[in-house]
């Protein structure tokens, strides 16, 4: 609901006053579908990379390549949608650990040649993968929740609102 008033700051002075009350919630479930599942399937296409034979170094770096630039145009592209704040979220942090992860594959398309290195290599990026996404999701649905609630519970006085906008509630 929306409330007109006037201010009158000093005398000869009035200016109109607009007052509004509103309560926000996020949904999640935006940036699970357009953020995570995208990035997470960069990394997971990332790992199709020991499908080449470790003596094709320029196919697995012309591929990875690819994948770098894909992930980080896309996050440029989730930065441009998104309100700019002047601190890291959670999401930045994702987004930005899996873009490392295909940077590691780069360079382990670049420098390795065994072909039981490059099985060991297969093994860590899915295990740093799976690590990040088991972060994530405790990071996301358990421990953010759980500090917002122990925020709540241990203010000594709740923020009281406004009296206008209770007025603007009836």
């Amino acid at each position: 609901r929306l409330d007109l008033e006037t201010l009158n700051p000093s005398p000869g002075r009035t200016y109109p006053v607009l007052k509004t009350c509103v309560e926000v919630t996020r949904r999640p479930n935006y940036h699970l579908v357009n953020v995570v599942f995208p990035m997470a399937c960069f990394v997971l296409m990332g790992c199709c990379q020991f499908a080449h034979e470790t003596s094709n170094v320029e196919g697995r770096l012309e591929y990875m390549g690819a994948i770098v630039l894909t992930s980080t145009a896309y996050k440029m592209s989730v930065a441009s949608s998104i309100p700019a704040i002047a601190y890291v979220t959670l999401l930045d942090r994702y987004v930005l650990a899996c873009i490392m992860i295909c940077i590691l594959l780069v360079f382990e398309a670049a420098f390795v040649r065994d072909p039981f290195a490059d099985s060991v290599a297969l093994f860590v990026s899915i295990a740093l993968f799976v690590a990040l996404q088991v972060a994530f999701c405790y990071t996301a649905y358990i421990a953010v929740p759980r500090r917002a609630e122990e925020r709540r519970r241990t203010e000594r006085t709740p923020r009281p609102k406004p009296a206008w906008c209770e007025k603007m509630r009836r």
